[in-house]
């Protein structure tokens, strides 16, 4: 069983570089189709719900009811945010708190993913979206991780013609912001 569990985690570990590579090369195609980032938003958030409840975070969610459409692909979005949010839960849970938000300003959607744990130090922030980048806590065998979780979602953002940053003070707030174009379809009345 410890053989077989390792194995399948070996197997996903070069998934994930296999997905990676093909982003960075360009050989990865993504249709890109209108869509709803309110929910996709809302059904991402929802696949972590019982984590959440579990593990007794506050949890936040400023989404607008309305539909904000934008051009993009629904499974780079969704992996892009269940990484975020695993992020979230898994490096801020000393902070017991998520907030989810979306809200538009002018051309741009920014899909906002906040915790408040221990954050990440500035010295960091540009090396987080490396690859293979982790921080010493990582080794931890709790929260261990890949470095390749960030690295896959900010080239994700990119093909989708948007970008991924960061803003942390530690112990306080750390946000990642997901900056995606609204569509077209959305634009005209």
């Amino acid at each position: 069983k410890k053989a077989e569990q390792k194995a399948q985690s070996i197997s996903a570990l070069i998934g994930r570089f296999f997905t990676l590579a093909r982003l960075e090369s360009g050989d990865m195609e993504l249709p890109l189709s209108p869509m709803d980032a309110c929910e996709i938003c809302r059904e991402t958030l929802l696949d972590f719900y019982e984590l959440l409840q579990n593990d007794g975070f506050e949890t936040e969610v400023k989404i607008p009811e309305t539909p904000i459409l934008i051009r993009g692909n629904q499974e780079a979005l969704q992996r892009i945010l269940s990484n975020l949010i695993s992020n979230a839960i898994r490096y801020g849970a000393d902070g017991h708190y998520l907030c989810l938000s979306l809200h538009t300003e002018g051309s741009s959607v920014f899909i906002r993913v906040a915790d408040k744990g221990k954050g990440i130090d500035k010295a960091f922030s540009d090396q987080i979206f490396d690859r293979l980048f982790t921080l010493e806590d990582s080794r931890n065998r709790r929260i261990q991780g890949s470095g390749l979780g960030l690295s896959i979602a900010r080239q994700l953002a990119l093909k989708l013609g948007g970008s991924l940053t960061l803003e942390s003070v530690p112990f306080e707030r750390t946000v990642f912001t997901l900056e995606l174009p609204i569509s077209e379809e959305q634009i005209r009345p």
